[in-house]
């Protein structure tokens, strides 16, 4: 009865690896590698050299420095800047429509 207890819980075990392994290879090809494709591909496209040729200056745009020297914002930080900000606020979008969906009870006096 102890065996078969433990071959039970080793397929359990099994069950349960395989399962994280399907989702946490699952979340990478759907969302991981899609955004590392997209990050690939403006690095290659959009690197100095070529900013340079298209709109004749080696970065999108420049954020005024402590020191007074402006840093300069190329194509990759910019793709990674605007992902952070659509995800949050696609986040505050949701909470803020998940709010109104569901108000909260009005509590009636008794009289």
């Amino acid at each position: 009865k102890g065996l078969a207890r433990n071959i039970d819980q080793a397929r359990l075990n099994k069950v349960y690896y395989d399962y994280f392994f399907e989702g946490f290879m699952k979340n990478i090809l759907t969302t991981v590698l899609p955004v590392l494709l997209m990050a690939a591909y403006i690095n290659e496209a959009y690197n100095p050299d070529k900013l340079s040729k298209l709109f004749g200056r080696y970065y999108v745009f420049k954020i005024p420095g402590f020191g007074g020297d402006p840093t300069p914002v190329g194509a990759l930080v910019w793709f990674v800047l605007l992902l952070i900000i659509v995800h949050v606020l696609w986040a505050v979008a949701m909470h803020v429509l998940k709010k109104k969906k569901d108000p909260k009870p009005v509590k009636i006096p008794k009289t």
